[in-house]
């Protein structure tokens, strides 16, 4: 934390006394701990990619409650847009799951600092906060995030895996497995086709 603020007050001493100067000098050379934190704040070749899902979309949702269990097909809308400068992409979708009306919202960022793609979700059918994190899986052409959110019925833990894949600039899939007994099985997909 003390480095953070010393950061920041650099940062903000170099803009002070040196804005007037950009004309006819250079800045002084970053130390490392100033480039670390430069580095750590620009988007990159992973935002830009997220920045490509900005859009609105028409979201077909097919969930499974568990193994052999019939589906239940139903459909929703989602808008996305990246947030704080392209550093954070934010989707929130309105729809409905397992036959109940459903919004939620997500946030997904890729941290430049672990090179992970993380992501938090929160909707209406639930109060907690559900966080996975994963990173870019070149043989599955998609981001694969492991992540654990609270079981209701026992307090315990239930432990998921989720895959983002894009097909094409218009079409993009996410599917989602639990993991039971070391076993995964698909519970919920989500096909998703731009609309704007």
């Amino acid at each position: 934390m003390k480095n953070f603020v010393k950061f920041f007050a650099v940062i903000v001493f170099c803009t002070v006394i040196y804005s007037p100067l950009f004309a006819q000098e250079q800045m002084p050379e970053m130390t490392s701990e100033q480039k670390a934190w430069m580095d750590y704040m620009a988007p990159g070749p992973e935002h830009a990619m997220m920045a490509k899902a900005a859009g609105e979309w028409k979201v077909k949702t097919t969930a499974w409650e568990k193994p052999g269990d019939e589906p239940v097909v139903s459909e929703g809308t989602s808008k996305s847009e990246m947030i704080l400068g392209g550093r954070y992409f934010k989707e929130e979708f309105e729809g409905s799951a397992w036959g109940m009306p459903m919004s939620g919202i997500n946030i997904m960022a890729f941290d430049n600092s672990t090179k992970e793609y993380v992501s938090t979700w929160v909707d209406n059918m639930g109060t907690g906060i559900t966080m996975s994190k994963g990173k870019w899986d070149d043989e599955a052409k998609a981001i694969v995030m492991w992540g654990s959110m609270v079981d209701p019925t026992t307090g315990g833990e239930m432990k998921y895996k989720s895959v983002i894949k894009t097909i094409d600039d218009n079409n993009n899939v996410f599917e989602m497995y639990m993991i039971q007994d070391g076993q995964e099985f698909k519970t919920f997909l989500m096909e998703s086709t731009r609309v704007k």
